[in-house]
């Protein structure tokens, strides 16, 4: 096996190792691969997520800075550094970064639907209606509809209009009963 196949067969293992929360199993085996593979900036990604899922943000973010060297117009590392600044309320280091993710490619879904939740987290769930709106926009997968209309829906209860929310509401449960 080449080194590019056993790159991306490792990848896979890792990124099933993430979507099963063995969050252990991936830091160890994504330390292992960037000694290997310094350049791969999704190893950086995943390793940081799962740094940051078990509650270790300062070096998740060490890891997407180092990420950003390498690539600083990453639009997917500038979402993760904007996505854990959040998660710590770090508000405006979380704005700047998902802004410099929008501003490189302004349909990101990911950015949109992160950008809109620090809006709510501000307390201006009117303003993050327009991110979800666009985020619903440029939804690709049944997934990324209901992650769209769940917070288009949230944002509409939260300012009190009350029947945009139901009728965003009774879109989700047409996707998904």
């Amino acid at each position: 096996m080449d080194s590019i196949d056993y790159l991306k067969k490792e990848i896979s293992v890792t990124i099933n190792l993430y979507n099963a929360k063995r969050y252990e199993d991936v830091i160890r085996k994504s330390k292992i691969l960037i000694k290997k593979y310094p350049e791969q900036i999704l190893l950086y990604n995943i390793l940081s997520l799962s740094l940051s899922a078990q509650n270790k943000n300062d070096e998740a973010i060490s890891h997407l800075n180092k990420a950003l060297n390498l690539d600083p117009n990453n639009i997917f590392v500038l979402n993760n550094l904007g996505l854990i600044y959040s998660n710590l309320y770090i508000l405006d280091k979380s704005e700047f970064y998902l802004n410099e993710s929008l501003k490189k490619n302004s349909n990101f879904f990911d950015a949109l639907i992160n950008f809109g939740n620090l809006l709510t987290k501000k307390g201006e769930s009117e303003n993050s209606i327009k991110f979800y709106k666009k985020a619903l926009e440029n939804a690709k997968t049944n997934v990324q509809n209901e992650v769209s209309l769940m917070a288009l829906g949230s944002a509409y209860q939260q300012i009190g209009n009350f029947e945009e929310s139901v009728k965003t509401y009774k879109k989700l449960l047409q996707i998904n009963p």
